[in-house]
C-alpha cells in the first residue's frame, strides 16, 4: 500500500499544481506507512512555508530513493487524475473530485480516456441547474442517482487503467 499522493507528486513534470504542503503530507504518509528513505525523512520534518523550488531537490531524492520514476505527458496526467478517481471510489468529495478531474480535462482536451467524466460533469450541472431529471450528456442520470453513477464509472475506469498503478517493493 503507498500513499495516495504519490499518483500526484509522480504527475510533477507535467507542470500540474502540487504545493509544498502535499508533497510534505506525503512524505509523512509513506513514513507511516513503513516507507523510509533518509531524503523521505528530510522532506517530512520541512516546514510547510519551504517553497516548492527548495523542496523540489529534497522531492525528487526522495523518489529516487523509493525507486519510483516521474511520469510525463500523458501518463503524468493520468497519473494526477489517477489520485482523484481513487478518492471518489471511496466515495469522497465525490463532485469536488469529479469538477478536479475535469479541470485536467479542460487543460488536456485531447484526453479521451477521460471523456466519460466530462459528460458525467456536465450531466451533474444540469440537474443542479434546474433541479430536475433532465440532462443532456448521460442518459438515465438524475439527481437521486448521479453520484453513484460516479462512483460506478469510476471504479470501471480504475480497472481499465489499472497499468497506471503504482507499486512499490521496498
Amino acid at each position: 500500500m503507498i500513499s495516495d499522493f504519490t499518483y500526484k507528486v509522480l504527475a510533477l513534470p507535467g507542470n500540474i499544481q502540487l504545493d509544498s504542503v502535499e508533497c510534505i503530507d506525503w512524505a509523512i504518509e509513506m513514513l507511516n506507512l513503513g516507507y523510509y528513505t533518509p531524503n523521505l525523512n528530510r522532506l517530512s520534518k520541512c516546514n510547510d512555508t519551504i517553497s516548492y523550488f527548495e523542496i523540489q531537490p529534497i522531492l525528487k531524492n526522495a523518489i529516487k530513493e523509493l525507486g519510483l520514476h516521474f511520469r510525463y505527458e500523458e501518463n503524468g496526467v493520468i497519473s494526477y487524475i489517477y489520485y482523484y478517481v481513487k478518492k471518489i471510489t471511496e466515495n469522497k468529495d465525490v463532485k469536488q473530485n469529479l469538477k478536479k478531474i475535469v479541470t485536467l480535462y479542460d487543460a488536456h482536451y485531447t484526453e479521451e480516456k477521460i471523456n466519460d467524466f466530462f459528460f458525467l460533469y456536465w450531466a451533474w450541472k444540469d440537474i443542479d441547474y434546474d433541479n430536475s431529471n433532465f440532462n443532456h450528456y448521460w442518459e438515465g442520470a438524475n439527481k437521486s442517482n448521479i453520484e453513484n453513477i460516479v462512483i460506478e464509472e469510476a471504479i470501471k475506469w480504475l480497472a481499465k487503467n489499472e497499468k497506471h498503478s503504482i507499486q512499490l517493493s521496498i
